[in-house]
């Protein structure tokens, strides 16, 4: 639903980023889930110049970690990662994947689908290897015999490759005893206004926004609606 009278005929980058900023100040909206990919572009450059950590592409969002297999009484994210992915190494994590993906009774086509792309991406980054096959047969309108394909699907990653959590968060809070990293927004925001990589516009607008994410003077709800019909 719309409140404004007219809109610009050509949005630009700095419209989007000011319907975040917006919309964030509204019930139940999760700018996380809208921002991610503006993060995502960064990710890299900024894990590599604060945690020295080189990375290769492609990355992975939303990587599914089984909770059934860990504490099924923390459900929240942070708990999950610490609780599951944390106590696993990345063979585990991956191995975990492949039983997922595994079609079974009453699952949708669809998702089977969508975990051969995961696994394609997993494949990229040489953690697997799989017959070209799956792929013609994950799109074919008979997949009869997926379930035994995707059973063999080899794991190329050692048993004993541990997982690291970094947070990327608003505010740095003091570290706990589990010394997680955590990359606070306004970290975030230093390194890529020193970057000379990407578009300017979207690299300098990020950042100011980062910034203005991380001020308690603009933390959603606290600033004044009527700011927004000026």
């Amino acid at each position: 639903m719309s409140g404004d009278n007219k809109t610009n005929e050509y949005p630009t980058i700095s419209d989007l980023f000011n319907l975040l900023n917006r919309w964030r100040h509204l019930p139940n909206y999760q700018l996380e889930c809208r921002a991610d990919v503006f993060f995502a572009l960064f990710l890299p450059e900024v894990l590599e110049k604060e945690c020295d950590i080189k990375i290769k592409q492609p990355l992975i969002p939303e990587f599914p970690v089984d909770k059934n297999k860990g504490d099924r009484g923390h459900k929240q994210q942070e708990e999950m990662l610490r609780r599951v992915a944390c106590k696993k190494s990345l063979k585990c994590l991956l191995e975990d994947v492949k039983e997922i993906a595994q079609y079974k009774n009453g699952d949708s086509k669809q998702k089977t689908q969508k975990y051969v792309h995961l696994l394609s991406h997993l494949c990229g980054l040489k953690l697997v290897k799989f017959s070209p096959e799956l792929y013609g047969l994950a799109l074919a309108k008979n997949s009869k015999g997926i379930a035994t394909m995707l059973s063999a699907i080899e794991l190329t990653v050692s048993n004993g490759v541990p997982l690291k959590v970094i947070y990327v968060q608003p505010e740095r809070e003091q570290p706990d005893k589990n010394d997680h990293t955590v990359i606070d927004f306004d970290t975030f925001s230093d390194v890529i206004m020193k970057s000379y990589r990407g578009s300017d516009d979207v690299r300098i607008l990020f950042a100011c926004h980062l910034r203005k994410w991380a001020s308690e003077k603009q933390a959603p709800g606290l600033v004044d609606p009527r700011a927004w019909r000026k």
